[in-house]
């Protein structure tokens, strides 16, 4: 008596579709994301871990000359207009278009806002305005 074969047929559920749709939506979103941060978002991060150390640097400067006879509105100002925001020597790690050298906020150079001595908080307020993260990268990124 011989035996007959049977053949195993495995059909796709029908869910087979929808789950492949998924799965193409989301590395698609995926290849996206990495793109946008591999091309601008770490360089945009860089800016923003330079500029939040121009803050600190012009907290330190601002009670530094506080306590200098003279000092006065008008020499901070004038002290605070001269000064430039510290940037990499490597422009690839910023931006395509970010001026180098680049002058301080203004919002550094207003006196009665630097008065209370609290950088941190103008740093609230300007990266709030300029819709940067509240609190920037520790540490600068690198090309790598």
């Amino acid at each position: 008596m011989q035996q007959e074969q049977e053949t195993i047929v495995c059909k796709p559920t029908p869910w087979f579709i929808l789950r492949a749709l998924a799965m193409l939506a989301m590395f698609s979103v995926f290849t996206v994301l990495f793109y946008i941060d591999g091309t601008t978002g770490y360089r945009e991060k860089n800016v923003e871990y330079y500029l939040h150390a121009a803050f600190q640097q012009a907290g330190t400067d601002y009670s530094r000359m506080k306590s200098e006879e003279g000092f006065s509105p008008e020499s901070w100002k004038e002290f605070a207009a001269k000064q430039t925001v510290k940037l990499p020597s490597d422009p690839s790690l910023l931006p395509v278009g970010t001026e180098n050298p680049m002058p301080w906020p203004t919002l550094l150079t207003d006196f009665e806002r630097m008065k209370p001595g609290q950088p941190h908080l103008l740093w609230q307020d300007y990266s709030g305005e300029m819709r940067m993260a509240k609190t920037p990268p520790k540490k600068p990124f690198d090309a790598g």
